[in-house]
């Protein structure tokens, strides 16, 4: 035991003496460029610039602020309402100062600048962190080309495409406006190390194609005040092309609404008005069955329109009930309460009420015996009429009509104020 311990030191001991002596060695080792010399400016440049260059050392002193203008040029964008995710592919100029970049361009055959590519300098560590995926968060994750001039300025566009979760709001679907956001920030710099600034509030849309189903309305930038790291926050504002929405689900919304009420103006004793109503419901499932693949479900709300389908389709069905309904009363031949009596009398003191309750024939006889009882007292008039035992029952079922029709219109003009989305 005790050998085997013996050994287990002498070989940590070995490793040691091999560890210090490689360091040693690596120590006397002068850190020089290159034994090539170029002979065009362009190689001695690069190689006056780059010798002794670190890109992992921020391009200014420690106590100094490295300011990083940034102008996003929008190039193409992507709204996917179902996943409520934003893709956004575009150019990002970024500018900068880097000290350790300048030289004298007389030196150089009047050289002012030069292009080299972004991973042979410092570039600062901007990444989306609203970032729908983590793999492409990084703003400079691929290789970009940037312009260095002699006064150590710095510019460089990337193209990126960056992807970022929306709090979409779906209640005025298909009208409805979609708010997206993206944040961008230093990585690792806090405020105090690196700024960035927005060079211009308006973006540059000249590259921009547009999207068939989605315009950009506004685009904002707004910088972070008082925040530990470095943020710029895009705000997006996009608004759905819909016209086409609005022939396909707003209208046929409206024709149901008229179906409904035709239905209820016919005859409750006609078959049309059975078939018709039967037709209404139909039509009312088959829409609400096709707005449930159009309409997502990963909404907050629930979007106007669905409400006024669903309203729409409980005043199709009250509907064929109410003709279920009033068909049985009018063959109901038992007496009546006083109640209904005394309604009945009340309505048909009126001329509006008459012209709602009696039939073209009934009017006419109730004009005549009008006429004749014209010095008799009133009330005698509306009794003869109303209070027969044979057509109370149908006079009540009339007034049930009128009510319920009148209703069904205020309650669906109510439902396109306050349901029908508005462009």
């Amino acid at each position: 035991m005790t050998f085997f311990i013996f050994l287990l030191k002498f070989s940590k001991l070995i490793l040691y003496f091999k560890l210090v002596s490689s360091e040693s060695f690596s120590a006397e080792e002068p850190s020089t460029c290159k034994v090539f010399e170029p002979t065009l400016p362009y190689g001695r440049l690069k190689k006056h610039i780059f010798c002794n260059y670190e890109q992992e050392i921020r391009p200014r002193e420690q106590h100094k602020n490295t300011t990083v203008n940034i102008l996003l040029l929008p190039k193409l964008m992507e709204f996917d309402s179902g996943a409520n995710k934003f893709t956004l592919n575009s150019w990002l100029r970024a500018e900068w100062n880097d000290d350790h970049l300048k030289w004298n361009p007389e030196d150089f055959d009047n050289m002012a600048a030069l292009h080299v590519k972004s991973y042979e300098i410092w570039l600062p560590d901007l990444s989306v962190w609203n970032s729908a995926d983590l793999n492409s968060d990084l703003i400079f994750s691929s290789i970009a080309s940037c312009f260095v001039a002699h006064t150590g300025f710095v510019a460089c566009i990337p193209f990126i495409k960056t992807t970022v979760h929306c709090s979409s709001d779906y209640e005025n679907w298909p009208f409805e406006k979609q708010i997206c956001q993206i944040n961008l920030s230093s990585y690792f710099h806090y405020s105090d190390e690196v700024t960035l600034k927005v060079v211009q509030d308006k973006i540059m849309m000249d590259q921009y194609v547009p999207n068939q189903e989605w315009s950009i309305v506004s685009i904002t930038a707004t910088q972070v005040p008082g925040y530990i790291w470095p943020t710029v926050v895009y705000e997006f504002h996009l608004k759905r092309h819909a016209g086409i929405m609005f022939t396909l689900y707003v209208i046929p919304g409206i024709v149901l609404m008229m179906l409904t009420l035709v239905m209820l103006w016919m005859d409750v004793n006609s078959v049309d008005r059975i078939s018709l109503g039967s037709v209404n419901f139909i039509c009312h499932l088959f829409c609400l069955y096709d707005l449930h693949w159009q309409i997502t479900a990963s909404g907050r709300a629930i979007p106007y329109l669905l409400k006024f389908y669903q309203n729409s389709l409980a005043l199709a069905v009250f509907s064929m009930v109410l003709t279920i309904l009033l068909r049985n009363l009018q063959v109901v031949t038992t007496s009546s309460p006083n109640w209904i009596s005394s309604l009945a009398v009340f309505v048909l003191r009126y001329r509006l009420g008459r012209l709602f309750i009696l039939s073209d024939e009934e009017a006419k006889y109730f004009v005549e015996v009008e006429e004749e009882t014209e010095n008799n007292a009133e009330s005698m008039q509306y009794v003869t009429i109303a209070t027969k035992k044979e057509d109370t029952w149908k006079r009540f079922a009339k007034i049930l009509e009128c009510l319920s029709f009148f209703c069904v219109l205020v309650t669906y003009i109510v439902l396109l104020y306050t349901c029908i989305p508005k462009k």
